[in-house]
């Protein structure tokens, strides 16, 4: 139930202060007529149906000055949008306003379809009720509700809610429920319930399952690769080559200094030094290649040899253990098999 135009909607503001709403004149005259100007373009806004574009001007009209006939509008521009909450706030905010004896007849109007209004409005808006299932005692819960985190007061409670595309997700320590989307009709009663998940630490094998070593007399390989004494093995195999390497060039240069005529090289006291230690590195160099080549043995044959990581009846109840040793002038391999 409407009157006119765009000028009946500007001189109700300034009834709304007139009946005493707010603090008489508390606004200037700028501001009156600002809140005029946004109420008639609101009103247009409106017949033409761009209800938000008409919200947004009412709201600020009523920023400036308060008149129960621009409440109502912003109620009417909230439902036709789907904000059926808010629309229900502003109708009772007018229905719910004082009316002093000298209101004037678009206000009692205002408030009276305020009223009508609201009857119809009420039962359409959705209720839903969300219950989290999975939650523990000493864990701190978060629950989103369309990205927004809801107060808990509000688990398990059913309330009103806009009707459209929701989403909720649980969370609690490390553990998250899967996202729940939903699309809530206008006038249904809907519940929700969010699952959060059991924790790693909260599965419980059986006792067998749980240790299969337990009660087994069956040792069994871990190892994914070559054991440690392959690679020993083939490490000393390279140091030993490199060492062997080294004094045998050592001695070469060594013999080369040995001083030598056309009959033979004289026994000289600086010959001689020189001939104990090409004899000396030489025999350090044997020892390094006789340590390599042990080396390179001992990794190949403990390679081929070791159990597997998935060892066969036969080859799971053996241990393997082999030991490489070196002395003066001598190396070699010791184990059981």
């Amino acid at each position: 139930m409407f009157m006119k135009p765009k000028y009946f909607l500007g001189l109700l503001c300034l009834a709304g202060v007139a009946t005493g709403a707010h603090p008489a004149f508390s606004q200037t005259t700028e501001e009156r007529a600002g809140a005029r100007a946004a109420a008639d373009r609101g009103y247009d806004a409106f017949k033409a149906g761009d209800w938000a574009g008409a919200l947004d001007l009412f709201e600020r009209a009523e920023s400036l000055v308060h008149s129960p006939v621009q409440a109502l509008y912003i109620a009417r521009c909230h439902a036709r949008l789907g904000h059926l909450i808010e629309a229900q706030e502003a109708y009772l905010r007018v229905v719910r306003e004082g009316m002093s004896p000298g209101a004037s007849a678009a206000m009692r109007a205002a408030r009276k379809d305020a009223e009508e209004e609201l009857i119809p409005l009420e039962p359409q808006i959705p209720i839903v009720t969300l219950i989290v299932e999975g939650e523990k005692n000493g864990e701190r819960l978060e629950v989103q509700q369309d990205g927004r985190v809801l107060p808990a007061a509000l688990l398990g409670v059913s309330r009103p809610l806009n009707p459209g595309e929701h989403t909720w997700q649980a969370s609690s320590g490390s553990r998250r429920s899967s996202l729940e989307t939903r699309t809530i009709e206008a006038g249904t009663q809907t519940t929700i319930t969010l699952l959060l998940p059991e924790g790693a630490a909260d599965v419980q094998l059986p006792a067998q399952e749980a240790d299969p070593l337990a009660h087994s007399d069956t040792p069994m390989s871990t190892a994914s690769g070559p054991s440690g004494w392959v690679y020993a093995g083939f490490g000393l195999a390279v140091t030993g080559l490199a060492i062997g390497t080294g004094f045998l060039l050592y001695q070469g240069s060594l013999e080369d200094r040995i001083s030598c005529g056309a009959t033979g090289c004289l026994a000289t006291p600086e010959n001689l030094d020189l001939k104990s230690d090409a004899d000396r590195a030489g025999a350090f160099s044997a020892i390094g290649f006789a340590a390599g080549g042990i080396g390179l043995a001992s990794a190949l044959a403990i390679w081929a040899l070791e159990p597997s990581g998935d060892p066969g009846p036969e080859m799971g109840t053996s241990t393997l253990r082999v030991r490489p040793w070196i002395g003066w002038n001598s190396a070699g391999v010791n184990g059981t098999f």
